[in-house]
């Protein structure tokens, strides 16, 4: 069955990387339980009465604030996203935390993380803890354009970030994986 919903409180809506938004949530409840790799099930009331439901991944979270940062990935349809379009105060039913955190050996002090457009949402709060951890952390990450990469201030400074374009606007023309053999 799993667990029940709790209420978040919607704090703000951010951005990611260009056209894809972020709920910054208070959700003092499940805060403790959140470790990279894992998301919240959103579910919220649309027009018409249907019930809207998402799985996030948590890009972010403040221990202090009790607020949790999830990403919302493009909708498959390609349709409105309401969630995006509310505002501070909205109160959303979460349940969580859904999926399996990211096990990373301890012994492990340099590690290499790979990711497109898509996938930074579920890596930005690997990098992040494991640079807090005291670990070296590259993060080789592509996109179509320049255009569409994330923000390089959305990771800690101490993150080494490799940038691979497909046009060839920023960085290396081509793929992060044609990058990999320099930095495995």
């Amino acid at each position: 069955m799993g667990a029940p919903p709790v209420t978040a409180q919607l704090i703000a809506v951010g951005e990611l990387s260009p056209g894809r938004n972020t709920l910054l949530l208070r959700v003092p409840e499940l805060i403790a339980t959140l470790r990279p790799g894992h998301a919240l099930h959103l579910v919220h009331a649309e027009a018409g009465g249907y019930r809207l439901r998402r799985v996030a991944p948590v890009t972010k979270i403040d221990l202090l604030a009790g607020s949790v940062e999830v990403a919302l990935l493009p909708r498959a349809d390609g349709g409105r996203d309401s969630l995006a379009e509310l505002t501070a105060g909205a109160q959303i039913a979460v349940v969580g935390p859904i999926g399996q955190p990211i096990e990373i050996d301890s012994a492990s002090q340099q590690l290499l993380i790979v990711s497109d457009g898509e996938g930074f949402a579920w890596v930005r709060l690997l990098a992040a803890s494991l640079v807090s951890a005291g670990r070296s952390v590259v993060l080789l990450v592509e996109a179509r354009t320049a255009a569409e990469l994330p923000a390089a201030s959305l990771l800690p400074e101490q993150v080494e970030i490799v940038v691979a374009t497909e046009d060839g606007s920023l960085g290396h023309q081509g793929s992060a994986a044609d990058l990999m053999p320099t930095y495995a």
